[in-house]
C-alpha cells in the first residue's frame, strides 16, 4: 500500500524529475525540453551517463509557444519575472550512484519515467518505480524514448507492458506519450501533457521556509554558495537563517534563481544562496537552512529544533524485522543511521503499510507530514517509503511504545488543520510537551515563541489552536487539561485546606508524567478560572471557600488578640502563627496593614508601640539614654526593649548613635 501525498489548494509547484534505467535517455529528453545538457561534469558528458543530480529550467510560458528542441537551445537563458518556472530534476539510473538517485527522489512531486522502446522496463525502472510508489508520487507521465523505429504493434506492446507493470503502483493510470529526445518527434505532446498535469501535482509545504541543500562550493569572490529546493516561506536577501544540523546563524548575501540574481524567493523554486558567516566545508549535501514562518505576526527570526526520536508511517517494499538490521533513513537530502522498532508487529513483509518508531544517529530538522526513503543498508536496496507522524529529541525517560502510544500516533493526520494536528501532537506525547517543540513539528506559526492561530498570539492559558493551552514554556492538549482538572478537584476534595506542595503530590499520583511546574501553573491558573480556591497557601473547593474564609479571619484575629494582648513582651510571631495554623501570607497581610510591628520575630501592637515613644519622650525629653534605663523604664526584659528600640528605630521614631545609646526624634 502505497503512502498519500498531501495536496493543497495553492498553486502547484512546476517540479519535474525524471526517473527510469541508465541509458534509457532521460537527460537527452531534459535537453530537449530545455535546450541545455543536464550533465554538468565533463565525466558524465565523455561517458553520456549521469552520474550526480542534474538541474536545468524552463519555463510554461515557453513550452506553450514550443519552444523546445532547437527553438529551446537558442533561446535566451534569462528569463523573465512574469513567467512561471519549470524546474527539472535529472535522476541517474546507473546502481552504482544509487546514493544520488535516493536523494533526488526522496522529494519528487512529479515523475517523468522514461522507458526505452527499443529495451522495455528494465531493472533500473522497476527500482525507480518502487521508490515512487513507496513514496506515494502519483503524478506524472511515461515517455516511451527512441520510439521512431518503433512499428505500431511493437509501440503497443511497449504502451501495454509499462501500463502492466504500473497496475497496483501510485503512478497507475499515468498518460504515456511516444517520444524521441534526439530527432524531436514527440516533444509537442510531452509538453502539452506536462502542461496539463503540472498544475495537479502536490504543492511544496508552506510554512516556516526550508532548504535542504544539495550542492554546496565555493565561489571566488563571492565566498560559499549553496543551491536546494526551497519550500515554506519565501526567503530574501538579508535574511538570517540558521544552519542544520550544526545550528549556526548565516546572512543570506544574495540569491539566485534559474541563474537570475533575486531579491527574494518563493516557495518550491530551486534556488541558489549566497551565505555570509561560513565556511564552505561547514555545509555540505545534507544540511538545511532554517528560515522565519511565512505566518509569524513578527519576525521570530529562524528557530531550530532537531528531532533524533521519529514515529512514522510506512509503506514497505522489503521485509524488516524489529530492532534488527541496518537501517537508513533519507529525509530531504540528507541521510542518517537509525534504529527501527515495528510498533504494529515484530515483523513486516512487502506491500504492509506499519507504524514504527526510527531513532535516528543524528538528529534532524523534520516536520510532520516530511516523507523519507527507509534504505536497508545490510541489503543495499529500498526497504520503503516513510511520512513522519511525529518527532521529538529524547529527553525524557527511554521507555517502550506502548499499544496506547500507537493509537494516538496511528490517529495523526499530517493533512489536517493546525489545531487538530496539534491537538492529536500533544496526545501522542501524553499531552503535554514545549510550545516551541509543538509550534516546530506542527509547523505553526510563532509570536515571541508562542504558537499562534490566524494570526492572533495566545494568552496565557487562554485556550487557542482547538482549545490547547499554555502554562508557562508548555503546551497542554484538552483532554490532558481535563485530567489535570480533575485531579486537582479529586485531591482537595479528599484533603479540605491542602498546600500546594502536597496538592501537586496528589495530581501527579493520578496523572504522573507532567514536571512539577506545570502542574504548579496549572493550579494557579483554576485559581484564576475559578474551578479552585485558595487562602494563603492553603487550596479549598469553591464550595468551601467561605468556611475557609470564615476560619481564616477567625485565626487571624486570634493572632491580632494575643500580640495586643502581650504588650511590650509580646510572643514570637512565628510560634504563634505556627500555633494558629496560619501562612507567612496571613501574618504578612496583617503586618502590610499597618497593625503589627516585627522586630526581632516578635510582633507588637503598633499602639503599644507608639505609646512606648510616647513614654520615652516624657522620662529623656531629647536625651540620649541606653537601653537599660528603656528597659528599666517599661519593666520588661532586655530582649523585649531591644526590640522595641530596634522597631522604633526603623519607624523613624527614635535614633541610635555609636554606643548604643538612642533618643527620641524630635518629630516623633
Amino acid at each position: 500500500m502505497a503512502l498519500t501525498q498531501h495536496r493543497t489548494s495553492r498553486t502547484a509547484t512546476q517540479l519535474v524529475t525524471t526517473a527510469g534505467h541508465v541509458d534509457h535517455g532521460k537527460s537527452t529528453l531534459v535537453r530537449a525540453l530545455t535546450g541545455h545538457d543536464p550533465d554538468r561534469w565533463e565525466e558524465e558528458r565523455a561517458r553520456g551517463l549521469t552520474i550526480d543530480l542534474g538541474f536545468e529550467w524552463t519555463t510554461r510560458q515557453r513550452l506553450e509557444q514550443g519552444i523546445i528542441g532547437a527553438a529551446a537551445r537558442d533561446a535566451p537563458r534569462a528569463w523573465e519575472q512574469t513567467e512561471d518556472l519549470i524546474f527539472f530534476v535529472d535522476v541517474p539510473g546507473h546502481q552504482g550512484f544509487v546514493d544520488n538517485l535516493l536523494t533526488a527522489l526522496v522529494d519528487a512531486r512529479y515523475a517523468l519515467l522514461v522507458v526505452s522502446g527499443a529495451d522495455g522496463w528494465r531493472d533500473g525502472t522497476q527500482t525507480h518505480v518502487e521508490i515512487l510508489d513507496a513514496l506515494g508520487v502519483s503524478s506524472g507521465a511515461v515517455a516511451i524514448t527512441r520510439s521512431d523505429d518503433l512499428s505500431q504493434s511493437a509501440a503497443d506492446d511497449v504502451a501495454a507492458d509499462v501500463e502492466l507493470w504500473l497496475a497496483g503502483t501510485s503512478l497507475s493510470g499515468i498518460p504515456t506519450v511516444f517520444v524521441d529526445g534526439v530527432t524531436g518527434s514527440g516533444l509537442t505532446d510531452l509538453t502539452r501533457v506536462l502542461l496539463d498535469d503540472l498544475p495537479l501535482a502536490p504543492a511544496p509545504r508552506r510554512g516556516r521556509s526550508r532548504l535542504w541543500v544539495d550542492r554546496a562550493f565555493s565561489m571566488k569572490g563571492s565566498g560559499t554558495v549553496v543551491t536546494g529546493q526551497l519550500d515554506g516561506a519565501a526567503l530574501e536577501v538579508g535574511d538570517v537563517v540558521r544552519v542544520a544540523p550544526r545550528g549556526d546563524d548565516v546572512t543570506i548575501r544574495s540569491l539566485h534563481v534559474a541563474g537570475r540574481p533575486v531579491s527574494r524567493a518563493e516557495a518550491g523554486l530551486r534556488v541558489a544562496a549566497n551565505l555570509r558567516g561560513l565556511s564552505a566545508d561547514g555545509v555540505a549535501r545534507g544540511s538545511a537552512l532554517i528560515g522565519h514562518h511565512e505566518d509569524s505576526v513578527t519576525d521570530d527570526g529562524p528557530g531550530l529544533v532537531l528531532s533524533n526520536i521519529v514515529d512514522a508511517r510506512i509503506a514497505m517494499t522489503a521485509p524488516a524485522r524489529s530492532r534488527r538490521g541496518a537501517w537508513t533513513v533519507r529525509v530531504g537530502t540528507a541521510k542518517t543511521a537509525a534504529r527501527m522498532d515495528l510498533l504494529d508487529a515484530a515483523t513486516a513483509d512487502p506491500g504492509q503499510t506499519v507504524h514504527a518508531r526510527l531513532r535516528l544517529a543524528t538528529p534532524q530538522p523534520v516536520f510532520v507530514g516530511d516523507r523519507f526513503l527507509l534504505w536497508d543498508s545490510g541489503r543495499a536496496r529500498v526497504a520503503g517509503g516513510g511520512i513522519v507522524l511525529h518527532a521529538h529529541a529524547d529527553r525524557r525517560p527511554r521507555r517502550a511504545a506502548s499499544d496506547d502510544h500507537l493509537a494516538r500516533v496511528a490517529a495523526i493526520d499530517p493533512a489536517a488543520e493546525a489545531g487538530p494536528l496539534a491537538v492529536t501532537l500533544l496526545e501522542a506525547d501524553d499531552g503535554w510537551r514545549e510550545w516551541s517543540e509543538l509550534a516546530w513539528l506542527a509547523d505553526i506559526p510563532t509570536l515571541a515563541g508562542i504558537p499562534t492561530l490566524a494570526g492572533i498570539p495566545t494568552l496565557a492559558g487562554v485556550p487557542t489552536l482547538a482549545g490547547i493551552r499554555r502554562l508557562g514554556p508548555w503546551a497542554v492538549s484538552p483532554p490532558m487539561w481535563d485530567r489535570l482538572a480533575a485531579a486537582v478537584g479529586e485531591t482537595v476534595a479528599e484533603h479540605p485546606r491542602i498546600s500546594r506542595e502536597l496538592l501537586t503530590a496528589g495530581v501527579l499520583d493520578r496523572v504522573p508524567g507532567p514536571p512539577i511546574e506545570l502542574v504548579h501553573r496549572a493550579v494557579e491558573l483554576l485559581v484564576t478560572e475559578g474551578g479552585l480556591a485558595r487562602v494563603g497557601t492553603e487550596y479549598v473547593t469553591p464550595d468551601d471557600l467561605d468556611a475557609l474564609v470564615a476560619d481564616r479571619v477567625e485565626r487571624t484575629a486570634a493572632l491580632s488578640a494575643a500580640v495586643r494582648a502581650g504588650g511590650l513582651e509580646p510572643p514570637d510571631l512565628e510560634a504563634l502563627r505556627r500555633q494558629l495554623g496560619l501562612s507567612p501570607t496571613d501574618v504578612s497581610t496583617l503586618v502590610a496593614a499597618g497593625g503589627i510591628v516585627v522586630s526581632d520575630s516578635l510582633g507588637f501592637d503598633l499602639v503599644h508601640v507608639l505609646d512606648a515613644v510616647g513614654r520615652l519622650r516624657d522620662a529623656f525629653a531629647d536625651e540620649w539614654f541606653p537601653v537599660t534605663d528603656a528597659r528599666q523604664l517599661f519593666d520588661i526584659r532586655r530582649r523585649y526593649a531591644l526590640a522595641l528600640l530596634n522597631a522604633t528605630d526603623r519607624l523613624g521614631l527614635t535614633e541610635q548613635q555609636a554606643g548604643g545609646q538612642r533618643r527620641v526624634c524630635r518629630d516623633a
